[in-house]
C-alpha cells in the first residue's frame, strides 16, 4: 500500500466505514500510526502516541454518530502526504470544517501529522 492510499484507509478506519468488529479496525489503524506518533492541530500539539489517536476517535465517535472526514484532494512528495479535508458531525460545529493536513512518514508509518482547521470553534476545541 503507498502512503496516499495509507492515509485513505487511516481516514476510512477513523471514519468506520471498515466493516469488521472495533478491535479489528482498531488494531489495523494503530498498525498505520508509527509509534512516535505525534500531531499538531494549529500549531498546538494535542496527541502523542497511538494511544491518544484511538481515544480521540472512540470520544468523536461516541460525541457523534455522524461524524465524518473527507479527503477533498491529497498530492504525495516523498514521504510527506497533504491533503485537503472536510469534517462534519462534530456536535460542536454546524455544517463541515476546512482544513489543510500535513503527514510525514517513518517506516512507513504516519508519524508527524500538522493540521490546520478553518473553523472558528474548532480552533477553540483544539486550544
Amino acid at each position: 500500500m503507498d502512503l496516499v492510499q495509507r492515509v485513505r484507509r487511516f481516514v476510512a478506519l477513523a471514519n468506520g466505514d471498515v466493516d469488521g468488529p472495533d478491535p479489528d479496525r482498531d488494531a489495523e489503524l494503530l498498525d498505520l500510526l508509527h509509534p512516535d506518533y505525534v500531531c499538531f492541530e494549529n500549531g498546538r500539539e494535542t496527541l502523542r502516541g497511538p494511544g491518544d489517536v484511538l481515544e480521540r476517535l472512540h470520544v468523536m465517535r461516541l460525541a457523534s454518530t455522524s461524524f465524518r472526514e473527507e479527503i477533498v484532494e491529497i498530492v504525495r512528495e516523498g514521504d510527506v502526504v497533504v491533503s485537503r479535508r472536510k469534517m462534519s458531525g462534530l456536535p460542536s460545529s454546524a455544517g463541515s470544517i476546512d482544513g489543510i493536513t500535513w503527514i510525514r512518514f517513518r517506516e512507513g508509518r504516519l508519524a508527524s501529522v500538522h493540521q490546520w482547521w478553518e473553523d472558528e470553534t474548532m480552533q477553540a476545541l483544539v486550544a
